[in-house]
């Protein structure tokens, strides 16, 4: 699949679709006019074919039929599976329009957004909102499972639906094996679209609501031929505003549909060609719904506090902050490394306040005039970074802080909780720099033929869909509010921008983006047979063996993707070269990325707390571009005096202290502080392909076979089902290789990034699954003695959802997701038809899904091992082949440094040093170090781990431990040691651009179990009632898998106090292996794996929903209409105690930590008239959330069990009025 730049089509797109829409309005008026010319006594009743159901058949809130149980049309009350149908009437009377208004609603469903009823963010040591933000439509969880399938007219489908041209929403709640190739065990939300009916008329609607948004859609429907041929235009211009200024999302959509039955057999036979297509776009800013990261908090506590403060520390200056740091561990730097030029500007009108860096190393001497290697710098100079800020609560933080159970790697980071720190009820932080948007266009071409008064059936359709979505944000997807402590910068001046709040941007942010392309052929072919055919039907065999139906499909699908992710700025290979002074060099363009620190408002360093500080968002656009870097050039102006003596002056104390050096460190013999040009490459949504961080293709191909067989027997009373199907699946994908001896630049040239010309045998596999029900109906076995009519019912049904193959740790394919369900059911309704209720016990069990576990620490724990391997190993002074055997206190350890004086760095597990070591013990850990990454390396060689994961280390055979290869280094300069231990590949010692296996997965197993209760009503004409509720107990089992379970504890083994885990990296303890990024992964693998036999994250035991809706049909208030609901969640589990056992720990699972129930109440009120014999008018005052307050609700708590961790925001208040005209 060839992917076309991601906004080519947007602006002849949105121009295409207004002129149109504008045309469909003028157009209104004409079109009504022959409705009025047809009389009531002239209008046909037209029978729908056994493909379709329509909308005109529902009474109220209650829908009679579906296609969802057995894909021919059925009577909702002989279906056995959980099928829910939410109806035009109870869309309009909600003002739901997509599935973030409908499903907060909806029988045992939860939904995320801000009108959600969850977060739906990825839940771990911090909360994730990309997916939901990207991608709304999936943001849902059907009985604590996963997401529901999205389908149109039962074609999975990416594109989300809206209202506007939907007739009715079906809910199939567990897996049903009838729907084949629909896939998700959780169940389908499909949405049916409205075609083309043989009516004339048309309706305009336009709603304006909270925060100014307006949405616009009419609708056209329009006979050219009598009972034979009929058009339909839908156009949609929803411009939706939020809460959070500047949040909106803008939809816009064109929908034409045509309908021609023509009159080719004979009365008992039918013909009809249909086409639907639909042409749409969104672009959006959308608000979040979890706050910030909280970094500004901690600076106002008192060190005394419980978790920690930092009493309003400042240093006395950048260098001092270094050696200060140890008695505040909220301070862990700023980030941004010395050397790593970062843009400064004001949130507020986006000025670029300068782009500044710190001392360079790259030309520095030492005292006999050599250059010194370009991780070095000015000799006896102190470090400091250019930005002091305070870090994130984070396990480790926890750890410095020595609060209980910290040593179990379970703390999180903390949502901001005070408003009137930053208001993020009202503000969305990133301002207009963040977007999310998606394109499509869908076709739809369907052909039926009845034979026989449709006892006898075919249908064929064609379906294509294309479809894009991405997202692109300058604050990444986890923003975080800190504020800036340093009181000077690294050239000692003052810093004008003291105690100021900021947000920062790594790499100017990051994307991503999906496209698919989708392509359906299915075969239908559908037959009656009733035992009346062959004997007197009024016999009582007859009626007991009553009407069977068959039905035979046949399906193929064609599925192709391409994924893509990026980052939006980093810079060209000139700085990178000059910075690493190593011409052509391969450092990756992750490495150190272009840093944006974005001021927000005034100094509050004088407030005697972080509340009512009123710190705003962002409020200009903001980005990085090519600019001069204000840096401290260190290449040598001064004579030869090198070696003289040189003491330092007052002013420059706090960079070098009053000890005499040697003029070799005297900042006056360099260029010193200058301007350098620095220029940058920018993603510019695909201009510039080298900034991907990943590219990945895939197909899929799936062949289906269905048969289901229903039976009404003992007329009617008895009706069993009986479903099958096959699939068989072929995939194939590849994922751009990333070049290391290129800046890790994935490799998208046309001859290498595309797909397999063959399927891999391993990608190939069949799979069968079945399902069975009854239905029974005992008034009707009763003679209809009973005085109200009940149905039991049975429903067994699995599934597995067709997915992409996922692969596990070493890339070997992972069976795709099953599922099974169980559903007993009783229903009572009256014999008019008013009142129904139906109680469904059910257990459903999904085994293989994907799990949430973030793994980019997993593998940065390899490639940062085996990097500083390698730096130890070849005493590397940068990260090339051509810096060996420069020897400094980052790839010298233990002991003191022999040419610097430093002391040897080497942490424990808790970033404390090992006391008193000796040079020769800094050597013996340096040596076991090295060796057991060798033992690794050979251990994950065998498993297939660097072929999947895209990178080559140093070959095996050349690699030993450092004592034994520095025996045999020669005196060159650079050394060589003895060419066994010389790589073939010199390129292999550099950093490596591992990627995940495509479609990498962690598994795990989730059971359902509950009841489900559904009531409806109709007690009069102009009446109606729904009410649904849910006791819900899902927990998940096997979480991970097998193989992260060995790779876990084989690490453990090798890495956990031990020196290969406890190797520093930059000479720095805290940057040890173990403790910066290894444990950052166990301990989100271990938060996962404990939660084994717990309840999924936010879900709620009980919920239930009751919506009513009166009209006035006669009297003074004829044409007044008032409704109504009311929404309930039980209270949720947010966390479990943490049970210590030995050295490890698990969870109390039996005294869960609960957050608060919630309850919503919405009101609405209508009034409808009839303005002419032509069109009728209704206005329509919809409040949601009625009585809602500006809150917070718990997400997560800490392990002291108290302290809340993560949050969302509550829903809000919302309103709309809505005209509608009808004609």
């Amino acid at each position: 699949m060839q992917t076309t730049a991601i906004e080519s089509k947007a602006l002849a797109r949105r121009r295409s679709i207004r002129i149109a829409f504008a045309l469909g309005l003028i157009g209104c008026a004409p079109l009504a006019f022959p409705q009025a010319e047809q009389s009531d006594e002239e209008e046909d009743i037209f029978e729908l074919s056994p493909f379709e159901v329509t909308g005109e058949d529902n009474q109220g809130y209650r829908a009679t039929s579906t296609l969802a149980g057995t894909r021919i049309r059925t009577d909702l009350k002989d279906v056995g599976s959980a099928i829910s149908v939410y109806t035009e009437s109870f869309l309009d009377d909600v003002g739901a329009t997509d599935n973030g208004t409908l499903l907060q609603y909806a029988t045992n469903a939860e939904v995320g957004g801000t009108q959600g009823t969850y977060s739906g963010a990825s839940a771990g040591s911090e909360l994730n909102e990309e997916s939901s933000l990207i991608n709304p439509t999936t943001n849902n969880r059907i009985r604590g499972l996963s997401a529901a399938e999205n389908t149109r007219d039962f074609f999975v489908s990416d594109i989300p639906w809206d209202s506007y041209n939907v007739e009715r929403i079906d809910v199939q709640r567990g897996p049903n094996s009838i729907l084949f190739g629909l896939g998700k065990p959780a169940g389908i939300v499909n949405a049916t679209i409205a075609g083309a009916a043989f009516e004339n008329e048309g309706e305009a609607q336009i709603r304006f609501g909270s925060y100014g948004s307006i949405r616009t859609n009419v609708t056209l429907n329009k006979v050219l031929i009598e009972d034979a041929l009929a058009v339909r235009f839908s156009g949609l211009m929803d411009n939706q505003k939020f809460q959070q200024d500047p949040a909106f999302e803008d939809d816009e959509r064109l929908y034409l549909a045509l309908r021609w039955d023509p009159k080719i057999g004979g009365d008992d036979s039918s013909t009809s060609f249909k086409v639907k297509f639909e042409d749409g776009k969104v672009d959006a800013n959308r608000p979040r719904s979890v706050t910030p990261n909280d970094a500004i908090t901690a600076w106002f506590r008192p060190t005394s506090d419980a978790f920690g403060g930092m009493g309003k520390w400042v240093p006395t200056d950048n260098y001092a902050a270094w050696e200060e740091r140890g008695d505040y561990p909220y301070y862990t730097g700023s980030g941004i490394n010395a050397q790593q030029p970062y843009w400064l500007f004001d949130g507020g009108n986006g000025e670029n306040l300068g782009v500044r860096s710190g001392y360079i190393n790259v030309g520095a001497r030492n005292s006999d005039g050599s250059v010194r290697n370009a991780s070095q710098g000015l000799e006896g100079r102190g470090y400091a970074e250019e930005i002091l800020s305070i870090a994130n609560f984070s396990s480790t933080v926890a750890s410095d802080l020595g609060l209980e159970f910290s040593e179990y790697g379970q703390h999180k980071r903390v949502s901001l909780t005070d408003p009137s720190v930053f208001d993020f009820y009202n503000t969305l932080i990133d301002g207009p720099n963040k977007s999310e948007f998606s394109d499509w266009d869908a076709l739809n071409l369907d052909f039926s033929q009845t034979w026989f008064n449709d006892r006898l059936g075919v249908q064929l359709i064609k379906d294509k869909q294309k479809f894009m979505r991405g997202g692109d944000s300058f604050l990444g997807w986890r923003p975080t509010l800190t504020m800036d402590i340093s009181q000077t910068r690294t050239d000692l001046t003052p810093n004008p921008n003291f105690g100021r709040p900021f947000v920062t941007s790594s790499g100017g942010g990051d994307g991503n983006s999906y496209e698919s392309e989708r392509d359906y052929n299915r075969a239908s072919v559908f037959a009656e047979v009733r035992a009346e055919d062959f004997i007197d039907s009024d016999s009582f065999l007859a009626k007991l063996l009553g009407k069977h139906r068959f039905n035979g499909v046949f399906s193929e699908e064609d599925y192709q993707t391409e994924n893509k992710s990026w980052r939006r700025v980093t810079h060209d290979s000139d700085w990178v070269a000059y910075w690493n002074d190593a011409p052509g060099s391969s450092i990756g363009t992750d490495f150190r990325p272009p840093v944006a620190v974005t001021y927000l408002g005034d100094s509050i360093a004088g407030l005697s707390s972080a509340s009512g500080a009123n710190i705003p968002g962002i409020q200009s656009n903001v980005d990085i571009y090519s600019s001069p870097v204000y840096l401290f050039d260190s290449n040598w102006t001064g004579g030869t005096n090198y070696g003289d003596e040189w003491v330092p002056p007052a002013s420059l104390a706090p960079i070098y202290g009053t000890d005499p050096l040697a003029e070799n460190s005297n900042p006056a013999n360099y260029v010193g502080w200058t301007t350098r040009q620095l220029d940058v490459w920018r993603y510019d949504m695909g201009a510039d392909p080298r900034l991907l961080t990943g590219a990945a293709l895939s197909q899929r191909e799936t062949e289906s076979k269905a048969l289901t067989w229903q039976a009404f027997l003992w007329d009617g009373a008895i009706v069993p089902t009986l479903g099958w199907r096959e699939d068989t699946v072929k995939s194939r994908g590849m994922v751009a290789n990333s070049v290391a001896s290129n800046r890790g630049i994935r490799d998208t040239s046309p001859e290498n990034y595309r797909l397999p010309s063959t399927y891999p045998d391993d990608q190939v596999f069949t799979d069968t699954s079945r399902s069975r029900g009854v239905v029974v109906h005992l008034n009707q076995i009763f003679n209809d003695s009973l005085p109200i009519d009940v149905s039991v019912s049975y429903n067994e049904s699995s599934n597995f959802e067709v997915t992409d193959v996922r692969r596990d740790l070493y890339g070997n394919p992972i069976d795709n997701p099953t599922g099974e369900t169980e559903d007993i059911g009783i229903a009572f309704a009256t014999k008019d038809g008013r009142y129904s209720f139906r109680a469904v016990k059910y257990e459903s069990e999904v085994k293989g899904g994907s799990t949430s576990l973030n793994v980019g620490n997993l593998g940065a724990t390899v490639r940062e091992g085996l990097k500083m391997r390698n730096v130890f190993l070849y005493d590397l002074g940068v990260y090339n082949w051509e810096s060996r055997g420069q020897e400094s206190s980052r790839n010298t350890w233990g002991g003191n440094n022999p040419e610097e004086g430093e002391p040897g760095h080497v942490p424990d597990f808790n970033g404390g040093a090992y006391a008193d070591i000796t040079p020769a013990d800094g050597r013996a850990y340096e040596d076991a170090a090295i060796s057991t990454w060798n033992e690794i390396q050979g251990w994950l060689t065998d498993k297939g781990f660097f072929e999947a994961w895209g990178f080559t280390p140093v070959p095996l055979q050349y690699l030993t431990d450092r004592s034994t290869y520095e025996a045999t280094l020669d005196n060159g300069s650079p050394p060589n040691p003895a060419s066994q231990y010389i790589p073939a590949d010199t390129s292999t010692v550099t950093s490596y651009g591992e990627t995940a296996p495509q479609n990498f997965t962690a598994t795990a197993d989730n059971i359902s179990k509950g009841y489900e209760f559904e009531f409806t009503a109709n007690p009069t004409d102009n009446w109606r009632i729904a009410f649904n509720a849910s006791k819900t107990e899902a927990i998940n089992n096997n979480v991970g898998g097998p193989l992260i379970e060995e790779f876990v504890n084989y690490m453990d083994s090798k890495i956990v106090g031990t020196p290969a885990g406890d190797m520093p990296r930059w000479g720095n303890p805290g940057g040890a292996i173990n403790r910066s990024i290894y444990q950052n992964f166990r301990s989100e693998y271990v938060r996962m794996k404990l939660q084994e036999g717990t309840a999924v994250p936010e879900l709620r035991k009980w919920r239930y929903n009751v919506v009513t809706n009166y009209s006035f049909t006669d009297g003074k208030f004829k044409g007044v209409g008032v409704g109504g609901s009311y929404r309930w969640q039980d209270k949720v589990a947010i966390g479990y105690p943490l049970v210590p056992q030995g050295n490890l720990y698990g969870f109390d699972v039996t005294s869960p930590i609960f957050g608060p129930s919630e309850d919503s109440i919405d009101l609405w009120a209508s009034y409808g008239k009839e303005l002419t014999d032509k069109i009728d008018w209704k206005i329509q005052l919809n409040i949601r959330n009625a009585f809602a307050k500006e809150e917070l609700i718990p997400i997560s708590v800490q392990p002291d069990n108290e302290t809340i961790a993560g949050v969302r925001i509550a829903p809000n208040q919302e309103w709309a009025i809505t005209n509608t005209f009808s004609f």
